[in-house]
């Protein structure tokens, strides 16, 4: 604990619109630390936002996700979107983003080199080894979180898609060997069939999800941050079936 206490305290605030609180880990990513860590590996949930305008000075979802992890004994830990992946429209193409379709698979394998590296980081700062993660996207970030369900080998304990949906020619092998909570708004009009998708997806391949519905339209919600993370902290630890 002591060494995981004073490097936080020596590690800088990020440059990228983190909320106050959270620990820069490199140049592009930043973690939510909880008061105090449980003994052993640490817990970490990643997270990949939604698009973010190249100006944003805050993340309001980032601070309801980075609440409710570090309350439940998580480390939260967000990576910084790249420019030029939401690519349909000029309005966009400088806001922030990840890989949103087949076509970017190359950059859902660069964002994973990234994510290697940040946790890399993240360990070292904490002053421990980590668990394999959970992974968690919102809308945009939540069609990589799906991207990396389909079309990776990603070592992670859990999968949490929040208001993204299923994308054009994605398939899903038999047998996932991780959990699926899927989020979605009844209010949501673009999201929210495209979630319908994907859970028949998902039940198709014989990998049924469980799913959270509320009304209301596209955000993440104190009551979906409170879900992701009542999701991923209720899952058995790696060692307790051993």
């Amino acid at each position: 604990m002591i060494a995981a206490v004073a490097l936080l305290a020596l590690a800088q605030a990020p440059a990228f619109p983190f909320p106050r609180g959270f620990v820069a880990v490199g140049d592009d990513a930043a973690m939510a630390v909880p008061r105090a860590l449980p003994a052993g590996p640490a817990r970490v949930l990643v997270y990949f936002h939604g698009m973010l305008p190249r100006a944003a000075t805050a993340a309001p979802e980032l601070s309801r996700l980075g609440r409710e992890a570090t309350a439940r004994g998580l480390v939260l830990l967000a990576l910084r979107g790249e420019q030029g992946l939401c690519d349909w429209s000029d309005e966009v193409k400088h806001h922030w983003c990840w890989p949103n379709g087949k076509r970017q698979l190359p950059q859902v394998g660069t964002t994973l080199s990234r994510l290697g590296v940040a946790l890399a980081q993240a360990s070292r700062l904490l002053g421990r080894p980590l668990e394999p993660p959970f992974i968690a996207g919102f809308s945009n970030g939540g069609f990589l979180a799906g991207l990396i369900l389909s079309d990776t080998r990603l070592e992670c304990r859990a999968v949490a898609i929040a208001h993204g949906g299923l994308l054009d020619g994605q398939r899903f092998e038999r047998g996932l060997p991780v959990p699926v909570l899927l989020l979605r708004a009844t209010g949501d009009l673009f999201h929210g069939p495209r979630m319908a998708q994907l859970e028949d997806a998902l039940r198709q391949a014989g990998h049924p999800a469980q799913v959270v519905v509320r009304d209301g339209a596209h955000e993440l919600t104190q009551a979906d941050a409170r879900a992701v993370v009542d999701f991923f902290a209720g899952l058995p630890t790696p060692d307790a079936g051993r």
